[in-house]
């Protein structure tokens, strides 16, 4: 029986074979590296991958691993754990890349026709029912992905953590364990189907724990290294900068030098503290990155955003939540500040949607009749109806 093969059954496709694939049309340095990860089921290093690549005649080792570097590796659906790569079994762009070398067939079934017979375009019902279909489709992933149990993981030292504080998304828990056996990390991890952190499976990693496939990860890093403003300005991008710019916390994580001072001085109380608050801003960021899709970055008069890695497209935005409230002639209840912890709809305000000159143009309104950035929005839902 061959062994199993948790990439290849995540995606219900079988295991692919490199050498029969390194002619396809799509086949560049960095698809071969997605088929050498399929193949194997499992991480690899780039000097394995380079060996795969000579076994299956590709081309020599040593040229292999100089285009396997060139190829910028560590972008999704691929990510870099220590000096293996692996791949993200649930990213779309695996899926996608599936797809693309032929190793799934369409999801939606084309018309047979004649070679020979002329092209049809659909018609306006063919149009609507696939469009129907579509967000089908979407809805079902949506609420699939809003069921998910997500946890928030901090550890410190990075290296050997002796303090770990997890933050339950959904229900505003925090618990932190100081100098925990293996077992018990893994057991306050088990009821979560969605990991999140700053460089997450290093953490994992360093905690001894192995992360079965039916687990998801988030990281909440920097999605990129960098950001060019213009032909000679580039700013770098950390998360301590991208919280503040998102939630406007001042001083959203602790200092690691802090921290290794209060542990050199064996005060955990301090260290546990400090991770507590740290995950209270991570928390903030997070739930940002799921109510936008994006984050913002904010250096001097630069106001920009990227992705949020951890929000799928599928699910819903504040766009949605405006274009409901705009549907139904309701108002939005939003919070505009970073939220307090113990109590996050305290400073809540209540915000009208008006519609623009076209007419998926949404904006918020205040009682003033003046224009909100809906970017400055860090909660938002629906007006509580009062009878």
């Amino acid at each position: 029986m061959p062994p199993a093969n948790a990439y290849c059954e995540r995606l219900g496709i079988s295991v692919p074979s490199l050498p029969a694939l390194h002619k396809h049309e799509e086949a560049n340095t960095y698809a071969l590296l997605i088929v050498a990860l399929l193949e194997r089921g499992g991480p690899m290093s780039l000097d394995e991958v380079a060996g795969r690549f000579a076994d299956a005649g590709i081309a020599s080792a040593a040229d292999a691993l100089a285009a396997l570097k060139r190829c910028r590796p560590a972008r999704p659906p691929v990510y870099r754990d220590g000096d293996r790569y692996a791949l993200d079994p649930y990213d779309d762009e695996l899926d996608l890349w599936a797809f693309r070398l032929g190793l799934r067939p369409p999801r939606v079934a084309r018309p047979v026709s004649s070679p020979n017979a002329p092209k049809q375009r659909a018609s306006t019902d063919e149009l609507a029912q696939a469009m129907r279909n579509y967000e089908r489709r979407r809805a079902a992933h949506a609420a699939e992905l809003a069921a998910l149990r997500r946890v928030i993981v901090l550890a410190f030292p990075q290296r050997s953590p002796r303090v770990v504080t997890f933050v339950d998304v959904d229900q505003r828990e925090i618990a932190t364990m100081v100098d925990a056996e293996r077992a018990e990390l893994e057991a306050a991890l088990r009821p979560f189907d969605v990991l999140s952190g700053v460089d997450i499976r290093a953490t994992l990693r360093a905690l001894g724990i192995d992360v079965p496939l039916d687990r998801r990860l988030a990281e909440l890093g920097a999605p990129q290294k960098t950001m060019r403003l213009s032909r000679s300005r580039v700013i770098d991008l950390a998360p301590d900068m991208l919280i503040r710019g998102t939630c406007r916390i001042s001083r959203p994580l602790h200092d690691n030098e802090r921290l290794r001072n209060y542990l050199a001085a064996n005060e955990l109380a301090k260290v546990q503290r400090c991770l507590e608050s740290d995950a209270r801003s991570l928390h903030a960021y997070h739930e940002y990155g799921r109510l936008h899709g994006f984050v913002r970055v904010r250096a001097g008069a630069v106001d920009a955003t990227v992705q949020a890695p951890w929000h799928h497209p599928d699910e819903p935005t504040l766009y949605t939540l405006m274009k409901q409230a705009w549907e139904l002639a309701m108002s939005l209840e939003v919070v505009l500040g970073a939220p307090e912890w113990n109590d996050p709809w305290a400073r809540a305000v209540t915000l009208d949607v008006e519609r623009g000159v076209r007419e998926h143009e949404l904006y918020l309104v205040d009682e003033r009749g003046d224009v909100v950035d809906d970017r400055d929005v860090q909660l938002a839902r629906l007006e509580a109806s009062i009878h």
